[in-house]
């Protein structure tokens, strides 16, 4: 699906990097649309944490093409982590996270054309300015300073609520 909108996008200046590991089909079919499509990067295998932080860093959007998903994605927090927007796919809880927190714009699930629209709405100034806005405001929010701050604060809820008065 995701190489389906990415082809759809050829003509534009849009430029994709698909990094990491997945199923091996899905493997061999990005480095094959990688052959085809001057517009598209695989890095197929093990990302440092470097290179991680330099793609995200690089990026204008993270795009999470799911067909399917049981839980949460480790990638939209890593996105949220570096203030970049997104464009997800309406499966599991991505899609409802992802309206919940006005982080980014959310294709229906198996549909190339619908995900190619919503990256290239995403990348729009005034819409990618909005989007990029929430991914900040969640990234300071969830940072591990907030999260232990409000941690601490329930903890000293709990033991004075259990000490003797």
């Amino acid at each position: 699906m995701f190489i389906d909108a990415a082809e759809r996008l050829r003509g534009s200046e849009i430029e994709f990097v698909i990094a990491g590991r997945g199923a091996r089909d899905l493997e061999a079919l990005a480095i094959e649309a990688a052959t085809r499509n001057p517009k598209i990067r695989a890095e197929i295998g093990f990302v440092t944490l470097e290179r991680k932080q330099e793609l995200f860093t690089n990026a204008s959007l993270v795009a999470l093409p799911y067909t399917a998903f049981a839980s949460q994605s480790g990638v939209l927090h890593d996105a949220y982590g570096h203030g970049r927007p997104v464009v997800v796919t309406d499966v599991g809880a991505l899609g409802h996270s992802v309206r919940e927190d006005g982080s980014g714009l959310v294709a229906a699930a198996g549909d190339p054309d619908d995900l190619a629209v919503k990256i290239v709405e995403a990348l729009e100034a005034s819409t990618w300015s909005t989007l990029s806005g929430a991914t900040e405001r969640i990234r300071l929010e969830r940072s591990p300073e907030r999260t232990g701050e409000r941690l601490r604060s329930v903890y000293d809820l709990v033991l004075r609520a259990g000490a003797p008065s």
